[in-house]
């Protein structure tokens, strides 16, 4: 289940899910990154599995939401650095380099759920039209940037490898 606020995403994954590669793939406090973090599902599944995790999305209100969730999943520790972080930070996933909080950070792992390109405006979707029937936004953002409004596969891919590309 989903919160008044997370689901205002119409792509949330669930954090059990990211558990299971989180686990198999990085060890405890390796650094996880999610290029496109969303409510924060990666960083929070990182925290549970004592990762540090690290975040950026283009929305403001995305990121408030992923702020509160790990507020309420870290908790205050007596012992600063022996417990993992969860950080998120406002940015654009196709400019890395200018996200400056991420400077000199080492990712042990990367994850992420990419935009589902035009199926999130598909109208004969069953989700979608769940979403339509309770008035919920049926897309990421309308932001130029976001690469769920990118009208062309090809571009869609290319763009997308571009941000894998900086991420490694």
């Amino acid at each position: 289940p989903r919160n008044k606020n997370e689901i205002l995403h119409p792509a949330k994954f669930p954090e059990t899910l990211i558990e299971q590669f989180i686990k198999l793939f990085s060890q405890e406090l390796d650094n996880v990154f999610d290029p496109m973090v969303g409510t924060g599902s990666t960083v929070i599944a990182a925290l549970r599995t004592k990762r540090n995790g690290f975040g950026t999305d283009l929305s403001e209100n995305f990121i408030q939401t992923a702020l509160n969730r790990i507020k309420h999943e870290q908790a205050p520790s007596l012992f600063p650095g022996v417990e993992p972080v969860g950080r998120v930070f406002l940015g654009d996933a196709t400019k890395l380099d200018q996200i400056h909080e991420l400077d000199g950070v080492k990712f042990q792992y990367a994850v992420t759920s990419p935009p589902y390109w035009s199926m999130l405006t598909n109208p004969g979707s069953e989700n979608q039209e769940a979403r339509r029937s309770r008035n919920l936004p049926l897309v990421y953002s309308q932001k130029v940037q976001d690469l769920g409004n990118i009208a062309d596969y090809d571009r869609f891919l290319d763009v997308l490898e571009s941000v894998y590309n900086q991420v490694a």
